[in-house]
């Protein structure tokens, strides 16, 4: 049981490390402002990113992360924590 909770603190170290990652890039790029970065928020409804901005979103996770998001999964991503978990499952560009 003891190598099940090692593996489920390193999964919690790497969602951690992503939403830093996401963190920066958001506080940086977008002027997210610290408080607001949660989990639940949401891209349209708490940050008020229109669409371009969305696709732009992407596109510097994209590169911030080095992976390839496929349309289809861009559409249903509505929060931060819905992105951390596409980023999670995403391939690495190449």
């Amino acid at each position: 049981m003891a190598a099940c909770n090692y593996i489920y603190e390193m999964v919690e170290v790497g969602k951690m490390t992503i939403l830093e990652r996401l963190k920066n890039v958001l506080m940086n790029n977008y002027n997210v402002a610290e408080e607001l970065f949660d989990g639940n928020t949401s891209f349209v409804d708490d940050l008020h990113l229109d669409s371009l901005e969305l696709l732009e979103m992407i596109l510097t996770i994209e590169d911030e992360f080095d992976i390839t998001i496929p349309e289809e999964k861009v559409e249903s991503i509505t929060t931060i924590n819905e992105l951390v978990s596409v980023i999670e499952n995403a391939e690495v560009a190449g």
